[in-house]
């Protein structure tokens, strides 16, 4: 995949997402949990709304889409991927409990 068209970058302790200007998300290099690896190229993260922001803990990242929803996805060990459990979290989910969301910060195991 060739990134045209950025509009923010995130960083983790070894990954990295882009938002585009389409409203998708790519992401490269290891996210840390359970061997899930972006590998050394962009590949697009599986959401389907249009996200406007996007942010990055140490080994999780959420996107925020244009309607007020949080989706977030990553090594959950501490629930900071605010679904309920703490295992981890492959793919961008929403985040149960939370609608209306205008901006998010991400820390090192919390959101």
């Amino acid at each position: 995949m060739n990134l045209t068209e950025v509009t923010a970058i995130s960083a983790g302790n070894a990954h990295t997402c882009a938002l585009l200007r389409n409203g998708s998300v790519a992401c490269w290099g290891r996210q840390g949990f359970s061997g899930t690896n972006y590998g050394s190229l962009p590949k697009l993260a599986p959401l389907a709304t249009n996200i406007v922001a996007l942010a990055s803990g140490a080994q999780h990242t959420c996107a925020l889409s244009s309607n007020g929803n949080l989706f977030c996805w990553g090594e959950n060990s501490s629930g900071s991927v605010g679904n309920g459990t703490s295992a981890p979290v492959l793919f961008p989910a929403q985040v149960v409990n939370l609608e209306e969301v205008v901006d998010m910060a991400l820390g090192h195991h919390h959101s």
